[in-house]
């Protein structure tokens, strides 16, 4: 077997060159928050890059970002406790068993779309508008919640 190597210059992001880059992809997509890829419907969301998010609103001095950022880490980690706990065990419905927690975390991003803090606002109109995609490792709880593995193996790979 050969090993094959691609590489890539970019001059700017956007839908046009991810659809140039990945034409009529069909695959399952783990991602990050670019909006680029939204039109995509085989889409996972990276947890990683929101939990990062929500530590950086807890550690704002804005007494409401700060309460945000506790509420979505709180809810991540409860979340990533079941998938790991399902992955174990026997088959389990999450968005049923966590829909309390799910139906109150959404409820803070529409309460937040229109917050006066910056950071606070974006979380919360990044959970909104990429719902689906953050929550659907839910339905399927053997699907990985972050793309960690991915980025370690190219990091060594990636020229900035």
């Amino acid at each position: 077997s050969s090993a094959t190597v691609t590489l890539f210059v970019v001059g700017k992001r956007g839908r046009e060159v991810l659809d140039r880059i990945l034409p009529g992809f069909t695959g399952w997509l783990m991602s990050d928050g670019w909006q680029a890829y939204r039109h995509l419907p085989q889409r996972l969301r990276c947890w990683a890059h929101l939990t990062r998010k929500a530590q950086g609103l807890i550690d704002s001095y804005d007494r409401e970002a700060q309460a945000f950022g506790h509420e979505v880490q709180d809810a991540f980690d409860t979340l990533i406790g079941a998938i790991h706990a399902a992955r174990d065990g026997p088959p389990v419905d999450l968005p049923t068993l966590h829909a309390a927690l799910l139906i109150e975390l959404h409820a803070a991003c529409v309460r937040l779309l229109g917050h006066r803090h910056a950071k606070t606002r974006a979380l919360a109109v990044e959970l909104w508008n990429d719902w689906d995609a953050i929550f659907r490792v839910l339905d399927n709880p053997q699907w990985p919640i972050t793309n960690n593995e991915a980025e370690r193996a190219l990091r060594h790979w990636v020229i900035a």
